[in-house]
């Protein structure tokens, strides 16, 4: 079965296609590369900006639709203080038009 690369923090959360951290649920968007080198690279870059995080790559068996099949994490994302929202992004943006601007 086709492997992927993904990238997990030391809370279980993983890395999606924004370079935002995620909890797992919805793995069409977690972050994936399939060469070893990327996922090092890319965990370096986010350590060097981040002193606090210990991210690791794993390597994990992708389904039909090639997502990668990682285990939903159960600590909950840390939350904005803005909003109180977690810090996961959605696919619910509104639409604009272009009369709209």
């Amino acid at each position: 079965m086709p492997k992927t690369f993904v990238i997990q923090n030391q809370h279980g959360h993983y890395l999606n296609k924004q370079k935002e951290w995620t909890d797992g649920r919805d793995r069409r968007v977690v972050f994936r590369c399939a060469d070893k080198v990327d996922a090092i690279n890319m965990v370096f870059e986010l350590s060097s900006k981040d002193m606090e995080l210990r991210a690791h790559y794993l390597e994990c068996e992708v389904d039909d639709f090639g997502n990668p099949q990682v285990e939903a994490s159960d600590i909950p994302l840390p939350m904005v203080e803005d909003d109180q929202a977690p810090l996961e992004t959605t696919t619910d943006r509104p639409h604009i038009s272009a009369e709209q601007g």
